[in-house]
This record gives C-alpha cells, structure tokens and sequence, in this order.
C-alpha cells in the first residue's frame, strides 16, 4: 500500500509507467502506444456503474515531471525547452523531461527536427529524436556537433556512412 504523502511515490509512478512502455513496446505497433500514460487509482463511474468516459478524459491530462524540474540553462538548453513547450503545447519543459512521455509523437518529432533545421541550420536526424528524447540530452548531441562546426548538413555517426560509387 502506498499513500500520497509518501516520498517515494513519484519515483515508483515513473518506474512503473516506464515498466509499462517497455511491455507495449514489445507487443504492440509503434502507432497503438498511447502517446503518455497516465495512473489513477481506479477507473470512473457513473451512477450506474459505468465507466464515465468524460471524468476519464479530464484525468487522462499529461503531467511534466514537475517534482524533478530543472530549469533549462545554456541558450541551446533554452531554445529547445521553448521548441517542446510550443510542439507539446505545455507551459513548462525542464532539462530531464521527456519529449515521448509529456505527449509526444512521431509527426510532432518530425516537427521538431524542422524547426532544429530552422534555427540552427543543422540537419538533425530523425532517429537522434527518438534516441535522445529529453531537452539535456538532445542539447548534448547539438552542442556537440555545432561546437565541430557541423551545420548545414545532416549529424551523421560513423555507422550512417557508407561507401558507394558516384
């Protein structure tokens, strides 16, 4: 049993919620994940035993990790925390929250990788998305390849690269 003023209970949430990505992950289509998961003690009802399908709709809002928020604090760090907030439509993104888990998906990956091009002039993979999903972690891998003077042109590993005749 767990009660709401336990310390510990945002950390057991997380873990479960990630528990339970990882095992639709593995048994279902990348289009049938719900985009974030959301816990509630039980499900709602109408008086006459029903599942209340609109009191269901009001709970199933995506929270921000607000009890380990870290504020955004390089430029890059900033810039992409404000490209989350206006793709996911939040009113605030810290360092560590997570693209997928604050709601969202591909298409809007796809958008957020148009507006990295945009503003930095940098041809960001769509797969660095989805491999570094958090505003610290893709600010790395930017920060990374800006400070080797990659722009202009698509980030590539080692592994991207092939050889071929022209």
């Amino acid at each position: 049993a767990c009660s709401a003023n336990d310390p510990l209970l945002p950390r057991r949430e997380a873990h479960l919620v990630a528990a339970l990505r990882r095992h639709l992950e593995g048994r279902l289509p990348e289009a049938m994940i719900p985009s974030h998961l959301t816990l509630i003690d039980a499900l709602p009802r109408t008086p006459s035993g029903k599942i209340d399908r609109i009191a269901l709709r009001v709970a199933d809002v995506p929270a921000t990790s607000s009890a380990r928020y870290v504020a955004p604090s390089s430029p890059l760090e900033k810039l992409l925390a404000s490209m989350f907030e206006d793709l996911l439509r939040v009113d605030r993104v810290g360092v560590h929250d997570d693209f997928f888990e604050m709601g969202g998906h591909s298409l809007l990956a796809t958008q957020l990788v148009s507006r990295i091009r945009e503003e930095l002039d940098v041809g960001l993979p769509l797969r660095l998305v989805f491999e570094h999903t958090t505003v610290a972690a893709l600010a790395l891998v930017l920060a990374r390849d800006l400070a080797a003077g990659v722009t202009g042109e698509a980030l590539a590993d080692d592994d991207d690269l092939e050889e071929g005749e022209l």
